[in-house]
């Protein structure tokens, strides 16, 4: 599983993987663990992702799962 819409959607607004990390306070090789779905983000890492840098798009539509077309996201805030 990885979130081919958010690797989209970041690029289109110029965001690296650093830019990300910065922002949840992570490496930018956890942000790549997350984007492609090997490690889960939490609802509160997506919603900030969404804020920052994806404004126009939905959760739904950014963290669709590719392999399912359903979204997966842990509800933990840690």
């Amino acid at each position: 599983m990885s979130y081919q819409n958010l690797k989209a959607e970041l690029k289109r607004a110029g965001a690296t993987y650093s830019d990300v990390g910065e922002l949840l306070g992570l490496s930018s090789n956890s942000v790549n663990l997350k984007i492609n779905g090997r490690v889960p983000f939490t609802v509160p890492e997506a919603k900030a992702v969404q804020r920052k840098f994806c404004v126009d798009a939905t959760l739904d539509y950014l963290f669709e799962d590719d392999a399912m077309g359903e979204q997966s996201m842990t509800r933990d805030s840690a």
